[in-house]
């Protein structure tokens, strides 16, 4: 096993906000009404997309096609949007039935209950953000559709064209990054593959150490690494206005680690890795991914590289030791 320990550096991040991190509140912040509510998003989506359609089987010329798009893509866009979300009710509802009985089962050992974790590793999320990215990009394109064919469609005034077309730019830009970031971590995907994370132990526990094995999929020559051990507390906030709160995923660094290692030399799938060790400070906070809100930990690791950076985060099990 090739890579050595160069430096390490810990700050208490005192609650630092974590811009465009990716958020793991997931399924843990939905539950029965997230169905009633995604339910009742599809049937006005329903109701939508007959009206919509109308306009196609009446006599007398041909239909407003630019009304007509709009309204079959609003149609079914609140069709797929309720869906989705009725279904991640149902999966954040089973979800909290299992964390109450794991509860009453094992009191004393959330690992046992509050994630699904295997006790040997844990796989890096590299082919997982393509998959994101792309899905996020999809949802924007098709969210955009009706603004960009009202605003570039000549039928209204001036000021309208204006308003519509202000609107539509501004989340234009948003598709064209979330383009940039699916492009990205496809190429850091086919550039470097996916690999892993090897635990030393299972849990670990604050007070103790932390050591783990990086086992990249390929070789990475000549790629200084720089690994992030953080805590992260994530929660909703309203960040909306007074009248209009917009409940809004946020995540704050409550601790970081910092240490920087050599690549790992070798040959994969033959002691290709590079071993890290964090010290765990004690009076921090445990893990938890039952709620929300969440507190987790998680090891991200850099390198820049020829062609594309090496980029991937694993969650690590990281808990409070309670003596019995």
């Amino acid at each position: 096993m090739g890579g050595g320990l160069l430096k390490s550096t810990a700050t208490d991040a005192s609650g630092r906000e974590l811009h465009d991190h990716e958020s793991r509140i997931g399924a843990a912040g939905y539950g029965w009404t997230a169905v009633l509510v995604g339910l009742a998003f599809a049937a006005a989506g329903g109701t939508l997309l007959p009206f919509a359609l109308a306009p196609l089987y009446e006599p007398g010329g041909p239909p407003d096609v630019t009304t007509t798009l709009v309204g079959v893509v609003f149609g079914v866009l609140f069709v797929t949007a309720g869906l989705w979300l009725a279904a991640f009710g149902l999966l954040g509802a089973s979800r909290r039935r299992g964390v109450r009985r794991g509860r009453e089962m094992y009191p004393g050992e959330p690992w046992r209950w509050d994630h699904g974790w295997d006790e040997s590793g844990i796989r890096d999320d590299a082919r997982r953000r393509p998959v994101v990215w792309a899905l996020r990009l999809v949802a924007l394109a098709l969210f955009l559709v009706p603004f960009n064919a009202v605003a570039f469609s000549g039928e209204l005034p001036w000021w309208g064209r204006l308003g519509f077309g202000l609107v539509a730019v501004t989340f234009d830009l948003v598709a064209l990054y979330s383009l940039y970031r699916f492009a990205r971590s496809l190429t850091q995907l086919l550039r470097y593959g996916s690999g892993g994370l090897a635990y030393g132990r299972f849990p670990f526990f604050l007070g103790e150490d932390l050591d783990v094995v990086l086992r990249p999929a390929r070789e990475l020559p000549g790629v200084p690494l720089k690994a992030t051990l953080r805590c992260v507390l994530e929660r909703y906030e309203d960040r909306g206005t007074r009248s209009e709160p917009s409940p809004t995923a946020v995540a704050y660094e409550l601790y970081s680690d910092e240490k920087t290692a050599a690549a790992p030399s070798g040959v994969a799938g033959r002691g290709l890795g590079v071993g890290l060790s964090f010290r765990l400070p004690e009076g921090l906070p445990s893990t938890d991914l039952a709620g929300p809100p969440l507190t987790y930990w998680e090891l991200e690791v850099r390198g820049e590289g020829p062609g594309a950076d090496y980029e991937v985060t694993f969650l690590v099990p990281i808990y409070v030791r309670r003596l019995a």
